[in-house]
């Protein structure tokens, strides 16, 4: 298991897929330019938790709970944590959406399943649906009718979406009043996203 550390974390010798480097780096640095004490932070979907070790890694964040739906990621995202140093600060868990969070963050990032229809090509890939198909976005509806329940009054939500698959006037409706979002283009020479931001002023 690869020791992360801030200067490692998005190399292509660490980072075990280094297509979605540049983008994750994007989410990193957006983080980054808040310049805001975010005190608790929220990694859903996190997979191995890479972007959440890394905003731990820069003290972008104090504490961070990392979640998955996948038993598998939950296990490697805390081999991550514990390889890195950053057990005393995190806190990993599976959760499906809100199913096992009872508490409130400053910070909340999440890598959703990006089309909500099965799409031939991932299912040649083999992937399991769970990693990119949120049919008739039962995911996104959940997540966001509990967002403003979950996210402190000044907090940042970014979502990492699909060019491919969606625009932020699918989810616009979904999202609760108070909250104000915002769409941010990933340059498609770096990855085909885009980078749906949530701010609670």
């Amino acid at each position: 298991m690869p020791k992360y550390t801030a200067d490692t974390i998005f190399t292509p010798e660490i980072y075990a897929k280094p297509e979605l480097l540049g983008r994750n780096e994007i989410i990193w640095d957006m983080v980054l330019d808040y310049k805001l004490n975010f005190k608790k932070g929220l990694e859903m979907c996190s997979g191995w938790g890479v972007i959440g070790s890394s905003l731990l890694l820069k003290d972008a964040v104090q504490e961070l709970h990392y979640t998955d739906l996948m038993k598998s990621e939950v296990t490697g995202c805390q081999k991550n944590v514990d390889a890195s140093g950053l057990t005393d600060r995190a806190t990993v868990y599976q959760s499906d959406v809100w199913e096992n969070i009872d508490t409130t963050f400053d910070l909340i990032i999440v890598n959703p399943p990006w089309f909500n229809c099965r799409v031939e090509y991932w299912v040649s890939m083999g992937l399991r649906d769970e990693a990119w198909l949120d049919d008739d976005w039962q995911f996104h509806k959940r997540f966001f009718k509990g967002l403003k329940q979950h996210l402190n009054p000044g907090g940042r939500c970014l979502l990492n979406e699909s060019s491919l698959g969606s625009h932020i006037s699918v989810f616009e409706p979904m999202i609760p009043d108070g909250l104000v979002a915002k769409e941010w283009k990933v340059p498609v020479e770096v990855n085909p996203s885009w980078i749906l931001e949530i701010s609670y002023d």
